[in-house]
């Protein structure tokens, strides 16, 4: 079989080689896109990362391509439809270790109540002293978990060691789970206005597109805490700006913005002093921009998975998608997404 790696990394070659040694495998730190796609069209399985976008303008360039090996949980960068209609078999790794993402949203949140930053930055300063920054306690305050998958049943625990109240809103619920861990299931409405803080973890979905929006802002209890590890595209930007000027979200934790892969092109164009395209999509981009400079919202480069753990965890388990796709086996845990979407 005929492998390509993108968006690899030296040290993820080393694991590759070792398992796929029989193959002829290439690599390159390049995303596979449009715009390179044809010079890649005889490869028969390809194993991307997040800021490969494989459309039908993409995936259409390829000739043989029988496999999709994505090295992240998610998958909206990649158009299902076309490989089902295809069969092109689509792999992810649905867990490379969820606690991760909760432990970046906890350390976010943290950020936050406990004026880390601008404690650091008072000190390095040379000021020794804690006037101005008097935080928030998170025992006893209500946290809202939206989405209760593998990520969001370890940010219950994590809010539960921390004394926290925990109410959920999952569109399948874990009654087992809620049962377990003592917190109740509640409809998305009442959610967001008995939560102090609301944790966000779902996937990007037609149904979760804009989940929070300007028409529920006002649904918000005042002084709400608002965190994103999931995908930008499930807070509309215009809503998060007004909650913040109208002091409805005290504080916005955010590892992911809305359109983040076309506003890193957006960057990247600016870098190099290029000529900007026409896009509809510059309001978005400068929206963005507001967040990196306002005192109250802190924000991460969609950096919640990037541990040197699991990071490894994602190289490894993608390797062994590979293999057991190559073997014909399709009982593996890490299912293969297009006849999973095929059976229901």
């Amino acid at each position: 079989m005929k492998i390509a790696f993108f968006e690899i990394e030296g040290w993820e070659k080393e694991i590759v080689e070792k398992e796929l040694k029989s193959h002829e495998v290439f690599y390159t730190k390049e995303a596979l896109v449009p715009e390179n796609a044809e010079k890649y069209q005889d490869f028969e399985i390809v194993s991307v990362f997040v800021h490969s976008i494989l459309r039908k303008e993409t995936l259409a360039k390829f000739k043989n391509l029988k496999m999709i090996a994505t090295r992240s949980a998610g998958y909206d960068h990649i158009d299902i439809d076309f490989c089902k209609q295809n069969k092109i078999a689509v792999y992810r790794v649905p867990d490379y270790g969820a606690h991760v993402i909760a432990e970046h949203a906890l350390a976010l949140l943290l950020t936050a109540v406990k004026n880390i930053p601008q404690a650091i930055e008072k000190t390095r300063k040379g000021i020794f002293n804690y006037q101005g920054l008097r935080g928030y306690e998170l025992k006893d305050k209500t946290i809202g978990i939206v989405g209760t998958g593998r990520i969001g049943k370890h940010m219950i625990t994590f809010s539960k060691a921390l004394g926290m109240n925990v109410v959920a809103y999952d569109a399948y619920p874990d009654e087992d789970f809620a049962k377990k861990y003592e917190f109740d299931y509640i409809d998305l409405e009442k959610l967001l206005s008995v939560s102090d803080i609301i944790s966000l973890h779902v996937p990007l979905l037609p149904s979760t597109y804009h989940l929070i929006n300007r028409k529920n802002l006002s649904l918000l209890k005042k002084g709400v805490i608002i965190i994103n590890t999931a995908r930008g595209e499930i807070i509309e930007t215009e809503a998060l700006i007004e909650g913040l000027e109208k002091g409805i979200i005290s504080f916005a934790c955010l590892d992911v913005i809305e359109k983040e892969r076309e506003f890193a092109k957006f960057q990247k164009t600016l870098r190099a002093g290029e000529v900007l395209p026409d896009s509809t999509e510059y309001k978005t981009f400068l929206l963005n921009y507001y967040f990196f400079t306002h005192p109250r919202v802190f924000v991460t480069p969609h950096n919640a998975f990037n541990t040197h753990e699991a990071v490894r965890r994602i190289v490894q388990i993608s390797v062994e998608n590979i293999l057991n796709f190559l073997k014909g086996d399709r009982t593996t845990l890490f299912v293969n997404i297009v006849e999973t979407f095929a059976k229901h």
